[in-house]
């Protein structure tokens, strides 16, 4: 037999259905395929969780601790930033992250070294235990402000073990804690109102108080903040001078320029000038509140003209015209129904009240003494 070699050509049939089953079909691994899905489902997850970030409710908290995170009480304490972490992200972890990233980034811009250290190991161990304990609802009013002052005691005074004893720095530590856990009974009651979605014309006395010392804070936290040469911080109390002497009167207006006049000398243990300056200023501003938003800027510029004479700098002075002359700017463009949309009554006289109101409260007062 001859060894030969027999070439056939041949071309090969479709291979179609065999016994009605399709046939099989090699699945080729692709890597870039794979790939592709796993960075759309993160993007996707990344959008739904900014989203879900893009709330008043998240949003209003975040860009508050910011700023008040800078607010220092005499010259050493930040007891803000512990405060609002505490009341406003208690039991949410997305907020409470969020509060404690803004928070961290505010303790960037006025701490360093060891400070810095402690600040946000404190504000990691409080977003921990915050997250992870469940207080009763009707015993958090007084518990959760005990947890922060606890936390906030702990954590420092550890690490003041390892860096180095001091017995100054533990008082500093004790005060600090101590005032961060009564504005963290403050802030949640502004917390309730904010997660209620009240509106500002049914805020209570309670309701307003709360937001009124959330904006003290704000305006202590940005009070090294200058725009154009002009204090931001400053021309924010005079425009809420303005606003309460439009609103409540000669009262309001002394009693918020009281306030802001004080925040400088909080701030810095300084007694400043700004104290008699925006008090007499709210008192004239309240007093001319009959003839309109004109008239309360005229008196309060009355008020500023007459007491800028004793300032000695010529130059802060001019400043403090230009800062009221911004802020009266201001409060002419705020819109024409501000009286309907904010609380006015609820800083009225007793004698505007019912008599029932009335009856209500006598009830309770007696039950109390009993």
């Amino acid at each position: 037999m001859q060894d030969k070699l027999h070439i056939y050509p041949y071309q090969r049939i479709s291979e179609g259905p065999i016994n009605g089953k399709h046939a099989f079909r090699r699945r080729v691994f692709n890597l870039n395929n794979k790939i592709n899905l796993d960075l759309q489902s993160i993007l996707a997850g990344l959008a739904n969780y900014f989203n879900s970030l893009l709330t008043l409710d998240r949003l209003l908290p975040a860009v508050l601790i910011l700023f008040m995170s800078r607010a220092f009480i005499l010259g050493e304490l930040l007891p803000f930033a512990y405060a609002c972490l505490a009341a406003f992200g208690y039991r949410d972890r997305t907020r409470s992250v969020l509060l404690a990233v803004c928070a961290g980034i505010g303790l960037l811009t006025v701490l360093q070294g060891i400070s810095l250290g402690s600040g946000i190991i404190t504000l990691l161990v409080l977003l921990g235990v915050i997250n992870y304990i469940k207080i009763p609802a009707d015993k958090t009013w007084w518990g959760l402000p005990l947890l922060s002052i606890a936390v906030i005691f702990l954590s420092k005074t550890l690490i003041m073990f390892i860096t180095g004893i001091s017995f100054y720095q533990e008082m500093i530590i004790i005060f600090e804690a101590l005032i961060s856990g009564v504005l963290t009974f403050v802030f949640l009651v502004a917390a309730d109102s904010l997660n209620q979605r009240k509106p500002l014309a049914t805020f209570s006395f309670e309701d307003i108080a709360a937001f009124m010392i959330l904006g003290v804070g704000v305006i202590m936290g940005l009070n090294d903040v200058h725009l154009g040469g002009l204090s931001v911080a400053a021309i924010l109390c005079r425009l809420g001078i303005l606003i309460a002497a439009f609103l409540w009167g000669s009262g309001g207006g002394t009693m918020v320029g009281v306030m802001a006049g004080i925040i400088p000398s909080i701030s810095s243990s300084i007694f400043a000038q700004s104290l008699g300056i925006y008090a007499i200023s709210g008192l004239l501003a309240g007093l001319f509140r009959n003839f309109g938003r004109l008239g309360v800027i005229i008196g309060y510029m009355l008020g500023t003209l007459a007491l800028s004479m004793f300032i000695s700098e010529t130059q802060a002075a001019i400043l403090g015209m230009w800062e009221t002359g911004v802020a009266c700017l201001i409060f002419l463009l705020l819109p024409a129904s501000l009286k309907e949309k904010l609380p006015i009554q609820s800083l009225g006289p007793i004698s505007s009240l019912k008599e029932k109101d009335l009856n209500l409260t006598d009830l309770r007062i007696k039950d109390t003494a009993r």
